[in-house]
């Protein structure tokens, strides 16, 4: 890129007053590539991807959010209602919930980074 291309994208960037929404795995992939542009040595790129990345926020899948939720809540209820196949059904939903918390925090993380 020439320098009136990278001036002209970063001005391009500055005015954009609103936020752009991407999803977690492509701003995780802008990043990247800003990190490329700054071991490649090209400081305006890196600088414009740099100025990308602050108009960037992440959209969080509530599905998501809400399954986890919902089998939390499942695992609850099967605690205070004993049923036959207890020792092995718990075990499966509390490895689950050990994941999707695990993701829901990852997301949260990332939700607070952006």
């Amino acid at each position: 890129m020439s320098y009136r291309d990278t001036n002209s994208a970063q001005q391009a960037i500055r005015r954009n007053l609103n936020s752009v929404n991407l999803e977690p795995e492509n701003r995780k992939a802008l990043e990247a590539v800003t990190v490329a542009m700054a071991a490649a040595g090209k400081p305006g790129e890196f600088v414009t991807y740099m100025q990308a990345l602050e108009k960037t926020e992440t959209q969080v899948d509530l599905k998501t959010v809400a399954d986890n939720v919902n089998e939390l809540v499942n695992v609850i209820k099967a605690k205070e209602q004993p049923t036959t196949d207890a020792p092995s059904n718990i075990e499966v939903q509390l490895s689950d919930i050990g994941h999707g918390i695990k993701a829901l925090c990852e997301r949260v993380k990332t939700l607070e980074t952006a």
